[in-house]
């Protein structure tokens, strides 16, 4: 699907690695991730990559009523994408174990309810536009 168009990404994240593998599509770097949401908004690139909850994040915190999440992505092994991953002090060998412990107890479904608890993310805009108003911005 994304054959001929252009991807927001940022060197040194693994999409770039990723996407260099299909040379049909054409790599615009940026900065970072609010500058591929602006690039994207603008027109200037056709569709970016990155984790639902953190694009959900930024689309509602800059008001970008003219983008929207679209299906998520498969998962491939080369790119991990929505992975959560809990980080802390080498030293601290204590925390570190409880936290595995408790990830190791935790089941997929227990997982999922926390994840919609507190990453709950609404794939359509929250504010609603018909046809002429959308052309209209």
């Amino acid at each position: 699907d994304l054959v001929g168009k252009k991807i927001g990404v940022s060197e040194g994240w693994g999409e770039v690695d990723f996407f260099k593998k299909y040379p049909q599509i054409e790599l615009v770097y940026l900065k970072n991730f609010e500058e591929k949401l602006n690039a994207l908004s603008l027109g200037k690139i056709d569709a970016i990559i990155n984790s639902t909850n953190v694009a959900n994040y930024y689309i509602k915190k800059y008001g970008y009523i003219n983008l929207k999440i679209s299906n998520p992505v498969k998962k491939v092994e080369e790119v991990k994408l929505d992975d959560h991953h809990f980080a802390t002090l080498n030293k601290n060998k204590i925390l570190i174990s409880i936290i595995d412990k408790a990830y190791d107890n935790t089941s997929i479904e227990e997982i999922e309810k926390l994840n919609k608890k507190w990453f709950g993310v609404n794939y359509t805009p929250s504010i609603m536009f018909n046809d002429k108003q959308r052309s209209y911005i």
